[in-house]
């Protein structure tokens, strides 16, 4: 038996730093369209190990320092390094999935560069739509040796906005950050190493050595934790197989099993090859279905939505949740008040889209995008094309139960602990008693008990409240047929 352990919730970062208005005096910020293109281009060295160029200032480290706060009016979407952010998709177990991150644009390239700069889509979103001003840090951003800002402010008044430093390298600590010195803008820093100094800080080598030391430690550690913990899981499993073995075979108390006797059970047993590492990952991926668009318009309804479903179960994962938040806060004749209040305790804020933003959909994928806003369409309508048919309603709901019952979404939400089977149970009896319901009003009332027949018909006329304009007079099928509306007694 393999033990996991539970994906830990991931939380998102709070919205950054800024001011609710903008402020009345207009030197206290600066706008993106006031930005212009940087007109020095970055520069790249021919190998990592290269020297600095030392009569090319840019080629030197950079920093700039921001002074005023910053108003995205031109949707750029830029970090304090004043370029193009890096947009990160959050996983399943986070707080808000299927939304995304922006970050520093140095994120992954330069992690030693990072500006810090962390924000949810809709929290940028909002703030651009009110004309909020972000706070500027009080931290110099520090740039890759030869590179620079893609945007600036424009020349007449550039140094009141930001202040820009170049630091020439030396020979004694050329990738250390040092703490510039106050200047004009485009100042070039002249650093003199003073002996002092560099003998009372510690040797850069000498440090690396410590950090990978106290790493190695560490690592030791955890390997010893962990190595035990897995050995106390393998004693206690062959123990129990032992045990379990012995009691099949002889049906006796449990002892010592040989490894003659197992010889002997198994000899006439068929064996099977060893399995190659990572065989089971390759033949799952060999084996997994890319769920494509190319028949989307022929496509029915049904294969719509179980396309959609096995999309949630694998890439589409960190979608689904939000999916069923985005249909039941929009429609709440699915499942009825009682259930949809229970779920909304439950899940609370988790996985649901902010009411000033747009819904979770993928936006590299215009075939899921437009695949998700089609099936939110029909599941939060009772109109069905070409026939109005109340049953339709009940597999929208059977469809939503079937994204909540995902093994993947549920391993995904683990440390909540939810009551995934109660959610479930909750559903499936809202789902029997309106169908239920349905047959007993057409059919023959007898099929359910006076009290299961009012609370299913009490169910019923909340959840079908918004297809009362589809349930017009139709004498096609008779008055023994309720579709739309009409009742046989």
């Amino acid at each position: 038996m393999a033990f996991t352990t539970p994906l830990a919730i991931l939380p998102l970062p709070p919205p950054p730093a800024y001011l609710p208005t903008l402020p009345k005096k207009k030197d206290e910020y600066f706008l993106a369209s006031q930005l212009v293109r940087n007109q020095e281009k970055d520069l790249f060295l021919a190998s990592p190990n290269q020297p600095l160029p030392v009569d090319n200032r840019l080629a030197w480290p950079h920093l700039h320092l921001i002074r005023l706060a910053y108003v995205d009016d031109k949707w750029r979407r830029l970090c304090w390094h004043m370029r193009g952010i890096e947009k990160l998709l959050t996983p399943a177990n986070s707080d808000y999935p299927g939304r995304n991150v922006y970050a520093c644009h140095y994120l992954f390239s330069h992690p030693e560069c990072d500006c810090k700069y962390r924000e949810v889509d809709f929290h940028y979103e909002r703030r651009v739509r009110k004309k909020q001003p972000l706070v500027a840090p009080t931290d110099w951003i520090i740039f890759p040796a030869g590179q620079g800002p893609e945007w600036l402010p424009p020349r007449r008044g550039r140094t009141a906005i930001i202040k820009r430093i170049w630091r020439q390298p030396d020979e004694v600590e050329e990738d250390e950050p040092t703490q510039a010195i106050d200047g004009d803008d485009m100042l070039v820093v002249q650093r003199v190493p003073q002996q002092a100094q560099l003998s009372a800080s510690p040797d850069r080598p000498a440090l690396v050595d410590v950090m990978h030391q106290m790493r190695t430690i560490q690592q030791q550690i955890l390997n010893v934790r962990f190595n035990d913990e897995d050995r106390v899981q393998l004693l206690a499993h062959e123990r129990a197989s032992k045990e379990i073995h012995q009691l099949a075979v002889n049906a006796s108390l449990p002892h010592v099993v040989t490894a003659e006797a197992v010889d002997v059970v198994l000899h006439n047993r068929v064996q099977l090859h060893n399995p190659r590492p990572g065989a089971q990952e390759a033949y799952a991926a060999a084996r997994r279905t890319i769920v494509d668009e190319d028949n989307y318009v022929e496509e029915e309804w049904d294969t719509r939505l179980h396309q959609l479903l096995r999309w949630f179960r694998t890439d589409g994962l960190t979608f689904a949740l939000p999916f069923i938040r985005e249909c039941l806060d929009n429609n709440n004749n699915l499942f009825g008040a009682v259930v949809q209040d229970q779920i909304d305790r439950l899940f609370g804020a988790l996985g649901r889209t902010p009411h000033d933003s747009k819904p979770a959909r993928p936006e590299d994928d215009d075939g899921k995008h437009r695949r998700l806003d089609d099936a939110y369409q029909f599941i939060t309508t009772q109109a069905h094309e070409p026939i109005v048919e109340r049953f339709d309603a009940n597999a929208k709901r059977a469809f939503l139960r079937d994204i909540l019952a995902l093994q993947e979404l549920q391993d995904a939400y683990t440390a909540y602990q939810f009551p995934w089977r109660k959610i479930l149970d909750a559903a499936d009896e809202v789902i029997h008693l309106i169908s239920a319901t349905f047959e007993a009003r057409d059919f023959d009332l007898t099929r359910l008990s006076p009290e299961m027949f009012k609370k299913g018909m009490q169910l019923v006329n909340e959840v079908y409240v918004l297809d009362s304009r589809d349930r017009a007079p139709w004498s096609g099928m008779g008055s023994g047929f309720a579709s739309y509306g009409w009742t046989s007694r």
